[in-house]
């Protein structure tokens, strides 16, 4: 299972600098919502483009996993309006066109607003969109997935029940269906864990996207996520879950890195660590297998990344120093705003330029003395500080050699007798 971000919550910084800090925070790729790219025509963006975008993401590990948020640029789609269908269908297919140069592998298809059905034959102008979709998506082996949402935001494909549906009608192996879960929670009588439960055998759910019903991200509402990252383990789930919060709090960089408090504690996670031995149902529109377990994702929330704003102001250390030797590089105070529900955290820069880490810093992210600290500056003068994972080359000379003399082959055998 793999963890991407959706890249419209960095969508304030550069894209190679969203590529970069989506790797800093451990996320294993991005989830491009195509307007990011080109605020008005994004399907007609040069092959040129699009190679860079992908060189700029993939350079840093970063693959483009997916595309969504798909018919907000340009402008005047729908897939329901008779006068605007035909277009909305030509667009459709170029974004499949564009997911694939970009190296993704699913597209989703949410965009509320321009699927809202109002009169008779709208629905029926909506399944015949999204088989067109499915035929292009099949001949470019890719997958594309319709989102339900909730009530609030469409009237059509507006629970999951109704979602599978529409797909098993179409009946085209390159279309799915997918769970949101902050949809589910605003429109589903179910929990999504129960959702997942009771439809994933059905081989047409092949992607998760990870938000609070308050349309924040995981961990700052009411919905639980242990129990769907349990579901979603039991059920043998080998796709990709989309981190996709739309209320970005306290800000965008905190909101990524979703910190020990945008996950269940430690006493949640050890229901993740169990091993299952059911294997992944059998479908044409699975998602590939990949490496990271939800006991690794679970550690990687809760633990290792921060967002770290630092902010530094020319303080001198102390009140009987000179104003001249606050312009130097000590004397700087370095404040830490981690995330919401834990105090900003102060320390100063000393004349050889080292910094403690607060405690609770230390604490939070279980550094220990001899760990090492990797920090990632960004063109925003956001600086990103996690820790470093130990190799496996640093046990080196670990065990001391003894001091005996060495045994020759010949004095080996003779011990044989």
């Amino acid at each position: 299972m793999r963890f991407v971000l959706c890249n419209e919550v960095l969508r304030h910084l550069p894209f190679n600098e969203q590529a970069q800090l989506s790797a800093a925070l451990g996320y294993d790729g991005l989830e491009v919502a195509p307007f990011t790219l080109h605020p008005d025509a994004p399907h007609c963006l040069s092959k040129a483009m699009r190679n860079e975008f992908r060189r700029m993401a993939e350079d840093v590990g970063q693959p483009i996993a997916g595309l969504h948020w798909l018919l907000v640029a340009p402008s005047g789609l729908s897939i329901t309006e008779a006068s605007l269908h035909d277009k909305t269908c030509d667009v459709m297919r170029a974004l499949i066109d564009l997911a694939v140069d970009l190296g993704a592998t699913y597209l989703v298809h949410g965009s509320p607003a321009q699927r809202k059905v109002t009169f008779p034959g709208d629905a029926e102008r909506a399944e015949a969109a999204l088989s067109k979709a499915a035929l292009h998506a099949q001949s470019a082996g890719l997958i594309y997935l319709l989102e339900p949402l909730d009530p609030g935001q469409t009237n059509w494909a507006s629970s999951l029940a109704e979602a599978l549906d529409i797909v098993a009608r179409i009946g085209n192996p390159a279309l799915c269906s997918m769970l949101d879960v902050s949809a589910a929670g605003n429109g589903e009588a179910e929990a999504p864990d129960t959702l997942l439960r009771r439809h994933m055998a059905s081989g047409l759910i092949a992607h998760v996207h990870l938000n609070d019903r308050n349309r924040r991200a995981p961990g700052q509402g009411q919905d639980q996520f242990a129990p769907i990252l349990r579901a979603l383990a039991e059920t043998g789930y080998q796709g990709i879950c989309g981190v996709e919060p739309f209320e970005y709090h306290p800000d965008p960089a905190a909101c990524a890195a979703r910190s020990s408090a945008s996950m269940p504690g430690a006493s949640s996670r050890k229901v993740l660590t169990s091993s299952t031995t059911k294997s992944a149902p059998a479908a044409s529109c699975s998602s590939p297998n990949t490496a990271m377990s939800i006991h690794e994702f679970a550690t990687f929330c809760s633990l290792l990344v921060f967002a770290v704003n630092v902010q530094c102001s020319a303080r001198p250390i102390g009140p009987d120093q000179s104003a001249e030797a606050a312009k130097g590089p000590h004397g700087l105070s370095l404040q830490f705003s981690v995330r919401e529900g834990v105090p900003m955290s102060e320390t100063t820069l000393n004349s050889k330029g080292q910094v403690t880490i607060p405690a609770e810093l230390r604490r939070a992210m279980g550094l220990t003395a001899g760990a090492r600290v990797v920090f990632t500056q960004l063109g925003d003068g956001t600086t990103v500080i996690r820790a470093k994972p130990r190799s496996i080359l640093e046990l080196k000379g670990l065990l001391q050699r003894s001091a005996k003399r060495k045994v020759s082959v010949d004095e080996m055998n003779l011990g044989r007798d």
